[in-house]
């Protein structure tokens, strides 16, 4: 030390430049670069977009993409690199990593947070699709359920839910609306009794129904209580008709429009399923647009799945094509956020580049968070499994038939998607593909994973440049979300 009233000998202004020099260096020195594991490039309209599929940031390069890629490449290779400017930037985008990549890690809490419980209220549909998952041997027709059941169910699935989280009341067929009385007993039930009970839990009600059965008083029920509805039409009259149609073979689509127009202009909240088939994968765009004149704006395209409850075999003439339904994302996923439409399960995928969410499964099956119960109250995780002896968790009656867990079934442990960089955003897609589609047939098994793979790399890239060209972003994402 010296004083200031000093001039400090040359030895000490040598010490005091090499200790800024050290500070300077330790400041901004790196260590030697390394790339993310889950690197993806794509291009779009003339320019290149490099991400971390883990944890994705998006980076859009207009202009030397390819000094870009050569430089990433030198990483890659483990040649010396000098550019810190370029390297700050590349980590900054998580493209550049320090050390190997944490894997994400599921740990099973013993609580469940929320639950979406499907009661099949009645094991009868009017219908005839002809892809229906509700097989005849498993669904066992001309059953209902009686009240007992379905208040049984409720009292045990209630104190799982954990505070300021949501028991999902699902009423599930068949064809609920069918056994409508119990609709309004059910809901009498748990708003005389259950949330008097459990204040700290919210209680949602939803219907996944054909709408081919409506009345007045379901719709005021429906509007009183902010019932979801969720129901299925597969396109226009002409492609609704050929894989939807009533039991006598006679049209659905008329009364089923009639009764989704009615229940928007009374302010229920509807969502549109239309399932991807052979039949309407060539005119998706032209279906988007004609739900749009409906006023529905929660609108699903889900693909096909390959078999029924009985574990037999979809008609294959029935599989879509890839192309037509990656087309369709690559036309509508920004033009459905410009319309304000929330278009299922595609912009799910935008939610978690958004959010660099993680996740190790396709649904909430494998953590115990949907459940279903059938007529006689037997418990199943999933709707496709429903009187899968295999897959039968007890009765409602049993002490705590609601308390399971299907970890196996993490992304990790699926053959097809070991080695995929997407595997922590997508979660593997639908648990199915594992638990039943790949014993009954391997073409079936190769469909699954060809087009839901297509739709989640389809839906990433999408949603990567929807973020990086501004047309997207955190905020304006969760007022789209809201207004959905």
């Amino acid at each position: 030390g010296y004083s200031l009233k000093q001039r400090p000998s040359q030895s000490a202004r040598v010490y005091q430049l090499w200790c800024y020099a050290l500070a300077f260096i330790k400041e901004h020195a790196m260590p030697n670069p390394r790339l993310t594991k889950y690197l993806h490039t794509f291009n779009n309209d003339g320019s290149t977009v490099i991400v971390n599929c883990m944890k994705p940031r998006p980076l859009l390069i207009r202009r030397g993409s390819e000094f870009i890629i050569n430089y990433l490449k030198n990483i890659e290779a483990g040649n010396e690199t000098t550019d810190i400017r370029l390297e700050k930037v590349l980590r900054s985008h998580n493209i550049i990593v320090d050390a190997d990549e944490l894997v994400p890690s599921w740990n099973n809490s013993p609580n469940i947070k929320s639950l979406a419980l499907y009661l099949i209220i009645d094991h009868n549909c009017n219908m005839a699709c002809t892809y229906c998952l509700a097989g005849s041997k498993t669904y066992r027709r001309k059953q209902r359920m009686p009240l007992s059941v379905a208040k049984e169910s409720l009292e045990k699935a209630s104190p799982l839910i954990t505070p300021n989280n949501t028991l999902e009341i699902v009423f599930f067929g068949g064809e609920p609306l069918l056994n409508s009385p119990a609709v309004f007993d059910i809901v009498d039930f748990v708003e005389t009794q259950l949330k008097p009970k459990y204040p700290k839990i919210h209680f949602h009600y939803h219907v996944t129904t054909n709408l081919t059965v409506l009345n007045d008083d379901l719709i005021l029920l429906f509007k009183e209580y902010n019932f979801t509805i969720l129901t299925d039409i597969d396109g226009r009259k002409v492609e609704h008709n050929i894989t939807r149609p009533f039991l006598t073979g006679k049209s659905s689509f008329d009364v089923t429009v009639k009764n989704v127009q009615k229940l928007i202009r009374h302010g229920v909240q509807v969502s549109v399923r239309c399932t991807v088939t052979s039949v309407n994968v060539d005119n998706l765009g032209q279906i988007y647009d004609y739900f749009k004149t409906l006023g529905v704006y929660s609108q699903s395209y889900p693909m096909l799945m390959p078999v029924d409850s009985d574990c037999s075999l979809v008609n294959k003439a029935l599989f879509p094509e890839v192309q037509p339904y990656v087309d369709f994302i690559r036309k509508k996923l920004l033009v459905s956020l410009q319309d304000r439409v929330y278009l299922a399960p595609i912009t799910e995928v935008v939610d978690q580049v958004i959010a660099a969410r993680t996740q190790f499964f396709g649904c909430g099956l494998p953590m115990g968070y949907t459940a279903v119960v059938d007529a006689k109250g037997m418990v199943y995780p999933c709707i496709y499994l429903v009187g899968n002896k295999k897959y039968l968790l007890g009765s409602v009656f049993d002490e705590n038939p609601f308390n399971f867990s299907f970890p196996q079934l993490s992304v990790d442990n699926i053959e097809f998607c070991r080695d995929c960089k997407l595997r922590y955003l997508c979660g593997g897609g639908c648990p199915l593909s594992e638990l039943i589609v790949k014993d009954i047939s391997i073409e079936a098994l190769e469909y699954f994973h060809k087009v839901s793979c297509a739709l989640a790399w389809t839906s990433f890239e999408e949603a990567c440049w929807a973020l990086v060209t501004g047309k997207v972003d955190q905020n304006t994402f969760a007022r789209y979300k809201k207004k959905c």
